[in-house]
């Protein structure tokens, strides 16, 4: 946590800036954008960290009231599926979603599912979702809706710390945040809906993750990563996490929370716990942190990782026999870890071992993947396992482009990576020079930091349609910078 020595070195008008964008993640979200709540969760990760640690308590009573009252307005499960309820709801619609508005009134009714599956009867069908669009279908994505939700989770967590010091109106709104989490989305995906596989559903969540974890059932087997631990689970270990890190924070929550609710969520820790330990390979080293080596290896997004030179493109997929985790879905584990932490009681065993694991990612993270070129600019290799070739080119016909070597560098933009700077000097030392780049306006460092810092789709050789800056002193990862140098992080 910072000091008050940090809160005082972010400027007010930081601290404002933060409030004002993560206000602007919740209350200002369309809750059918995919795309937008899955960036609004990396982007305001720093943000809620600073407005919880820093903000005035009315900035933070303002975040916790647009956030309750995003929650409360979502449609049910129930609501969606029947035919006549989107019209119904049309009202609702109107303030959350324009795009879904706009394609209701063209179509009327729309097909409705959680992740291509019909929803249970019963009390399934109460559980509020984020209608999300596929096309002209409302396919409710567990992966962005976890996503989503762990934003939420870490207010949740933050503002526990300090609920006692909290307005009435304030623990009401952080009490109705922290059951929406509870129910509609862990309890909800852990035993409730149905669980999406590229085999064939599963029951529900819990069986899917035991399944992989028992490594029996030829459905999680072959190909390999058909048993790989997934975004989807990995975020509802966090978002539980957070919960009962909460719960054992604030009195008033743990008054609110059901025996079978406490019950799941220490199973759901336990489970976490145990991927770490039968899942997290340490390398050649030992003492490393790589999560499923080896069995993402034959998944078409890694056909090409074996491929270590940017032009020409490769024209043949380059195999290899092993692979890591990329380093753009690796970056949500600084988070994962530290929610993990948190949920143990402090100076517990368990607290230990996890953070043991944070030590090891922070190793994995400086001595395999950071590098800096000629200039001083730092990079990312492609994969955890240090390897720096193509990620998902050519993944799909219609997806042409492709992150290529150190491409993938823009995942320290979130500012997760900092997170370990404590644990390791080097990553603090390339967080300064990241940062240093990415407010640059020397031509030079504009130029690297689009090619390297950028989307892929933005890159004319790939297929897209022109070079965007990202960047820039007033950009909002200027923003999370700034917030980790007063934090002490870089």
């Amino acid at each position: 946590a910072p000091s008050p020595a940090s809160c005082a070195a972010l400027a007010l008008a930081d601290g404002a800036e933060a409030a004002r964008e993560l206000r602007s993640l919740v209350d200002r979200v369309d809750v059918a954008d995919s795309e937008l709540l899955y960036q609004s969760q990396q982007q305001g990760m720093a943000l809620a960290e600073a407005v919880a640690r820093c903000g005035t308590r009315a900035e933070r009573d303002a975040v916790l009231r647009a956030a309750a009252a995003l929650v409360a307005a979502l449609p049910t499960a129930g609501q969606m599926a029947e035919k006549s309820a989107v019209t119904r709801w049309g009202a609702g619609l109107e303030l959350l979603s324009p795009s879904l508005t706009r394609l209701r009134q063209r179509l009327g009714a729309l097909p409705f599912s959680v992740d291509g599956l019909p929803v249970p009867g019963g009390e399934p069908r109460g559980r509020r979702i984020f209608p999300t669009l596929a096309g002209e279908r409302v396919v409710v994505m567990s992966e962005v809706e976890m996503q989503y939700a762990y934003l939420l989770s870490t207010v949740v967590r933050l503002e526990a710390a300090d609920a006692a010091a909290a307005s009435p109106a304030a623990v009401r709104d952080l009490a109705a945040l922290y059951g929406f989490l509870l129910r509609d989305k862990v309890r909800f995906y852990w035993d409730e809906a149905p669980a999406w596989h590229w085999s064939g559903p599963f029951p529900d969540m819990r069986t899917r993750v035991r399944a992989k974890l028992a490594g029996r059932d030829a459905r999680v087997t072959e190909p390999a990563w058909f048993g790989a631990i997934i975004d989807h689970e990995l975020h509802l270990f966090g978002v539980a996490a957070d919960l009962e890190a909460a719960r054992r924070a604030s009195p008033a929550l743990a008054g609110i929370t059901p025996v079978a609710d406490v019950a799941m969520l220490h199973e759901i820790r336990a489970t976490a716990l145990d991927v770490l330990r039968r899942r997290v390979a340490g390398g050649p080293s030992g003492d490393g942190f790589l999560l499923d080596f080896g069995r993402w290896t034959s998944n078409p997004s890694y056909a090409y990782a074996g491929c270590t030179v940017s032009r020409p493109l490769p024209a043949a997929p380059c195999p290899v026999d092993s692979v890591a985790t990329d380093v753009s879905h690796a970056l949500r584990w600084p988070w994962w870890l530290r929610s993990q932490v948190a949920s143990w009681p402090a100076g517990s065993a368990p607290a230990a071992e996890v953070e043991a694991y944070r030590g090891r990612l922070a190793r994995q993270l400086a001595v395999r993947v950071l590098y800096l070129d000629s200039a001083g600019r730092p990079l990312t290799r492609t994969y955890m396992d240090g390897r720096d070739g193509w990620y998902r080119l050519r993944e799909f016909p219609d997806h042409p482009w492709g992150n290529g070597p150190s491409t993938l560098t823009g995942s320290m933009r979130y500012g997760s990576w900092a997170l370990l700077s404590p644990l390791d000097a080097r990553i603090a030392r390339a967080h300064r020079a990241f940062c240093a780049v990415l407010v640059s306006d020397d031509p030079t460092d504009v130029t690297f930091r689009t090619r390297y810092y950028g989307s892929p789709s933005d890159r004319p050789e790939l297929g897209g349609l022109g070079e965007t800056d990202l960047y820039g002193p007033g950009s909002l990862y200027a923003l999370t910078c700034r917030i980790g140098r007063a934090f002490g992080l870089h």
